[in-house]
């Protein structure tokens, strides 16, 4: 059995239901309405640096034909820094995708955040997926995390460990988008609507709204053994 198809199976035995990447939802437009979906640093460069705004500029892990996402949850914390960077635009959003990409060709992976030590801890293969999971894992600042005992199966021990997807997450790969709110919910739709009309190859996509994933407080549920609740709701839904 090789790599790929031995992370599949971990993938289903861990009920692995998706990866997150959280992006500024000014960049919905561009995403929903492109077949290639999130394009990698290095392919927003070569072909749309005018809607280039990276949430992290210096890509200090070197790997810059990746698109970086986490396992199950967002890395909130991240997201909470590189928010600060851009205080007029505040809203966000996190992508929902496809966890068929954990065993796409060229996925590497990282057991924390992978901007430390430049990018020195990213590493493929099926043990490179299997030390996301391992009992300890240390993190910044010497930091050990330890998985509890009724964690989730599904999540790493780190909360900021890292799938790097290799140069892009195709639209059809994007199963949902969460928001924070109900009102956010309705801005972005709306938001949506208008863009729309000048780009026509704008798809719709179901959303999710749980203001948990947008702070460090899914962790608790997590280590728990349970899933922070979750609005779905549908695109056929009238607001």
């Amino acid at each position: 059995m090789d790599d790929r198809e031995a992370i599949r199976r971990e993938v289903e035995k861990r009920r692995i239901s998706r990866l997150c990447h959280f992006t500024q939802a000014r960049k919905l437009p561009y995403i929903l309405g492109n077949p290639e979906g999130v394009l990698s640093t290095k392919l927003l460069m070569e072909q749309s640096p005018d809607v280039a705004n990276y949430n992290d500029p210096h890509r200090l892990d070197g790997y810059l034909d990746y698109v970086c996402c986490s396992v199950e949850y967002p890395n909130s914390w991240y997201l909470n820094r590189v928010k600060k960077q851009d205080p007029v635009f505040q809203d966000w959003v996190i992508l929902f995708i496809d966890p068929s990409l954990v065993w796409r060709e060229g996925t590497s992976f990282c057991p924390r955040n992978a901007a430390a030590s430049f990018g020195r801890h990213v590493v493929s293969g099926y043990s490179g997926f299997l030390s996301l999971f391992r009992p300890l894992s240390r993190g910044a600042y010497g930091f050990t995390y330890r998985r509890a005992e009724r964690m989730l199966e599904c999540c790493p021990t780190d909360g900021q460990a890292e799938v790097l997807v290799h140069r892009n997450v195709p639209r059809n790969k994007i199963l949902a988008v969460a928001v924070g709110s109900r009102g956010q919910l309705i801005e972005e739709r709306n938001r949506l609507r208008f863009a729309r009309e000048f780009m026509p190859d704008v798809v719709e996509v179901p959303w999710v709204v749980c203001p948990h994933l947008f702070d460090n407080s899914w962790r608790d549920f997590i280590e728990r053994g349970e899933r922070p609740p979750e609005e779905i709701v549908e695109v056929s839904t009238n607001e």
